[in-house]
């Protein structure tokens, strides 16, 4: 996901290179030789500025639907570890004792029960 977010920096790298590169040879000495010229390059240099945000975009989604992605795996590991057998119960769901989830408090990473540091971040428990 990183390397989108430096994809699109490089797009709108590229996009002020080539549109001033192409703009520098339409105009000499504060003359414009060629509007037609001058409109590429200020064209050049939006369609980088707008193809490298895209990308930066997608970069920055991604990471986010990758932090989602990771805390519903640990609420559907949750889940599982929690489902009834089918056997009856004699508590009722007011008194039933819940299971104790022992997750990370910043990460939210499943930890096992004696951990002393979440393995995934590192954090002191």
């Amino acid at each position: 996901m990183i390397g989108m977010i430096v994809i699109g920096v490089f797009i709108i790298l590229g996009g002020f290179i080539a549109g001033g590169v192409v703009i520098s040879e339409s105009v000499y000495e504060g003359v414009v030789l060629s509007e037609e010229r001058v409109g590429v390059g200020i064209g050049l240099i939006a369609a980088g500025i707008i193809s490298g945000s895209v990308f930066i975009w997608m970069g920055v989604v991604g990471e986010h639907l990758k932090a989602i992605r990771e805390s519903l795996k640990h609420v559907v590991g949750y889940i599982e570890d929690t489902k009834d057998d089918g056997s009856e119960s004699e508590a009722t769901p007011d008194t039933e004792e819940k299971p104790k989830l022992n997750l990370c408090p910043d990460c939210g990473t499943k930890l096992q029960p004696k951990a002393k540091f979440c393995p995934k971040c590192g954090k002191e428990m």
